[in-house]
């Protein structure tokens, strides 16, 4: 209940809020067009009346399968104007997956790109909207153009305040992908969102003068929480049609970014084009990166150009990122080595989460000696509500009163974490998380494969990719490398599928089970001598 002191919090009241303050500044720069904050609210609204006038209420899913585009940034606010619930899709993932998570959520409304639309999405919505111009007159006829469905309102038509009474109710489900089984729904509520938004205004360096140019996906954690902190402190969304480096530099210099979010694998792309030297001379760039630890190689390179690298680390259950390497006076009188090395470390908890350990099975927390291994452990403000309509998996995430990670590390004597490995069996390749489990059971549903396992390999574009090893069944063909590759990507998005694979005669096991460890080291000892 509002009372003189006490208002519900909420993003939307960040788009208000802006409203007033810059309602003829600049909020949205695409390639063709640009938006004030006054027209951005005004869209806002009118995409909340377009679902409203279809029957969309509180509690209602609406999912976007797109890339970053000024709709999908719409969503964020006017989905919530209603009370309803954002559901941000990966583009990336397979349509099995696609259809679970449509299913599992209760999709109401499908919002796509028509490249990215399949015939069995029809099945698990009512609707289907396309974002952009429909060219096949096939589909069914629960299909709608954008344009067709969005109708512009008079703003006080609709007074969002009233379906937003509890600041702890759902305001986006942001699926994970489905490194131990089914993708799990990660609930986050209007309280952690309007928090999480005000640590990254702060640990982002972002002012109302700034520009953020949309490269991070807005799938992942909706921008890391971008998508409604650029919009709190009233600075400028700039969207690109292509994503590619060339276009990423030239977006910078011409439109004077300021900031925008990338995994290392973005980094690296950008330091391998002609174009990155353009940006030597280039001033107030701030780079925010997570996904996997940047090699000190990568900072080193950015920050002798004049780019402020910060480096964060978190995971869709804390919408993003939950630690941040904040930098010390001390580091002043550090090498650039040093100062490289010491940035790769995951950090210092952020100033909305506060807490966060390296724990050992007792929970018992590690010493503090930059050896010893452990698990991290989170709590905080930006921690979820729980998976959706999975209570036992969010019982045993939130065991001990914590949220546990599975991620292992070390912690510094000056504090700062870092991580070493995982304890689940994940590769983290260009910021995405690939199952080892999914890979192995897929490769095994191949005719010819007798015994399969992955293992993880280091590389320098992607931070880690899946190295399949397998052993062929007797009498079965002369399969090559590239034979299993292709197969592989016709059952798995490409970002899962293996990156080189070995055929192996004598697998190290132990009860029936392949010793994963063991056979990475004879593989890699293997090539080592060849």
């Amino acid at each position: 209940m509002r009372t003189v002191n006490y208002e519900p919090l909420t993003p939307l009241l960040f788009l208000e809020r802006s409203y007033r303050v810059f309602e003829n500044k600049v909020a949205i720069i695409g390639d063709t067009f640009s938006k004030t904050y006054k027209e951005f609210r005004q869209d806002c609204y009118s995409l909340a009346y377009s679902l409203k006038n279809v029957g969309v209420g509180s509690g209602d899913r609406i999912a976007y399968l797109s890339k970053n585009s000024y709709e999908l940034l719409l969503a964020h606010y006017g989905v919530a104007m209603l009370g309803a619930i954002l559901v941000t899709l990966n583009v990336r993932q397979d349509e099995q997956s696609i259809n679970y998570i449509l299913k599992h959520s209760g999709t109401k409304i499908l919002f796509i790109e028509e490249e990215f639309l399949k015939e069995s999405y029809f099945a698990n919505v009512e609707k289907v909207v396309i974002l952009n111009k429909i060219n096949s007159t096939h589909w069914p006829q629960n299909i709608e153009s954008y344009d067709c469905f969005f109708k512009t309102c008079k703003v006080k038509s609709l007074s969002w305040q009233k379906n937003i009474q509890d600041e702890i109710s759902t305001i986006a489900i942001n699926y994970t992908t489905g490194t131990t089984g089914n993708p799990k729904g990660v609930e986050i509520c209007h309280r952690s969102v309007y928090l999480n938004a005000f640590c990254e205004c702060i640990q982002g360096k972002l002012n109302s003068q700034s520009k953020f140019l949309h490269v991070l996906p807005m799938f992942h954690c909706n921008a890391w929480s971008y998508a409604w902190a650029v919009t709190a402190i009233g600075a400028s969304h700039v969207f690109l049609k292509t994503t590619n480096a060339k276009a990423i530099v030239a977006s910078i210099i011409n439109q004077k970014i300021t900031h925008f979010c990338a995994a290392p694998t973005v980094l690296i792309n950008l330091m391998q084009d002609p174009s990155f030297q353009e940006l030597r001379n280039y001033q107030g760039l701030n780079i925010i990166t997570a996904g996997a630890s940047p090699c000190p190689r990568i900072i080193k390179t950015y920050e002798d150009m004049g780019v402020n690298i910060i480096h964060v680390f978190g995971m869709t259950e804390t919408h993003g990122p939950h630690l941040i390497c904040e930098r010390q006076k001390d580091w002043d009188f550090a090498s650039e080595d040093e100062l490289a090395e010491i940035k790769i470390r995951q950090g210092v908890p952020g100033i909305h989460s506060v807490f966060a350990k390296v724990v050992d099975k007792n929970m018992q927390e590690v010493p503090w000696d930059g050896n010893t291994l452990g698990e991290i452990v989170m709590r905080g403000n930006n921690i979820m509500k729980g998976y959706y309509k999975d209570p036992v998996a969010t019982e045993q995430s939130f065991r001990n009163g914590w949220f546990h990670s599975g991620d292992l590390a070390v912690i510094h004597p000056d504090g700062y974490i870092e991580i070493k490995g995982r304890e689940k069996d994940i590769i983290i390749s260009g910021g995405e998380n690939v199952s080892i489990a999914e890979v192995e059971n897929m490769l095994y549903s191949h005719p010819d494969i007798a015994i399969a396992s992955v293992i993880t390999i280091q590389d320098e574009k992607w931070g880690e990719r899946p190295h399949a090893v397998i052993k062929l069944k007797n009498g079965a063909p002369d399969l090559k490398e590239d034979d299993i590759i292709n197969f592989c990507r016709e059952h798995l998005a490409h970002y899962k599928c293996p990156a080189k694979v070995t055929f192996w005669d004598n697998f190290p096991m132990s009860n029936d089970k392949v010793q994963r460890e063991l056979l990475k080291q004879e593989v890699e000892d293997y090539y080592a001598q060849k």
